[in-house]
């Protein structure tokens, strides 16, 4: 996971809204501690290093971190 150690800035692709799309509890059980390192690994995937504004997101096919 290198995308966090630089000195930013960085762009984060979450939605509240797709946190409530999750099925009920898979949030309260991705935020105990033993779940640590998945809860990292899923947001890690949604974080890109620069500011990436959303009229840009829309142009996009991919994203690299």
């Amino acid at each position: 996971m290198t995308t966090l150690k630089g000195a930013g800035p960085f762009t984060v692709f979450a939605r509240r809204r797709a946190f409530a799309k999750l099925p009920a509890g898979t949030l309260d059980t991705l935020l105990k501690p033993e779940n640590k390192a998945q809860l990292r690994r899923i947001l890690t995937y949604h974080v890109v290093a620069g500011r990436v504004m959303a009229a840009d997101v829309v142009k996009m096919h991919s994203a690299k971190g």
